[in-house]
């Protein structure tokens, strides 16, 4: 700064400014995000670019995501520095979803001779199922022994999401036995008139 006097007089000092910048960086981000399960451990996804603003410049954005998730949430941290230092972090969820149902293979129908009328055993092998991430369980609503006729059974096979997949079976049990008789070759009676 300088001041002069009407005589022509001056006399000078000075005032340092300082322009500085401590405003931290916005962050605009999806709280979450939801992908499929392709399996248990290596579901790989590329996350979408986060929305950010600044009063200066950006220079630096990452985050911590992995470079496959595993089935469940995680939790990916993205930060933001721009060209003074200043930082700011925001956290976004992704969650690995399982909603594919199971595919499951039954095994072939069977015909079998019957044994009894309503107590024939029948050996009708099981099913094999598999899934995108893991099955908890294969079941099957068949009775301990089987009837005279065509039983269906149902397999229903269910993941550790509570997703079930089912298919039938069919069991006839059927009678070509012909009767077996027993009798004497002959008999003889003596005539009474």
């Amino acid at each position: 700064w300088t001041a002069t006097d009407t005589s022509g007089n001056s006399a000078s000092d000075t005032q340092m400014i300082s322009v500085i910048d401590t405003t931290l960086p916005e962050i605009t981000i999806s709280e979450s995000f939801s992908f499929e399960a392709i399996n248990q451990t290596g579901n790989i996804f590329e996350l979408p670019m986060i929305e950010y603003a600044d009063n200066t410049e950006i220079i630096f954005i990452t985050n911590d995501a992995p470079v496959s998730y595993e089935f469940g949430t995680t939790i990916v941290t993205w930060k933001v520095v721009d060209i003074s230092d200043n930082i700011s972090t925001s956290e976004q969820e992704v969650h690995v979803i399982d909603t594919t149902l199971p595919s499951m293979m039954v095994p072939n129908d069977i015909q079998v001779e019957a044994s009894s009328i309503d107590a024939t055993v029948v050996e009708f092998g099981s099913a094999q199922a598999s899934d995108l991430v893991e099955i908890a369980s294969i079941t099957n609503d068949a009775p301990q022994v089987f009837p005279l006729g065509e039983t269906i059974i149902t397999w229903t096979a269910t993941d550790t999401s509570g997703n079930s997949a089912s298919d039938t079976q069919m069991i006839s049990v059927i009678d070509t036995t012909l009767p077996e008789i027993t009798i004497s070759e002959s008999f003889s009676f003596e005539a009474i008139n």
